[in-house]
């Protein structure tokens, strides 16, 4: 049961680092297309 819930919980939360990885990297390509010299 507790083995359970812990791989569950590591697995949102491997996936919730999948997306904010995702949208950091969106973001950083709309900064970049915005403006040049603003370092993400």
């Amino acid at each position: 049961m507790t083995d359970d819930s812990t791989l569950m919980t590591s697995y949102v939360r491997e996936n919730v680092a999948i997306e904010w990885f995702n949208l950091m990297k969106d973001q950083k390509k709309m900064k970049i297309a915005g403006d040049t010299d603003h370092k993400f």
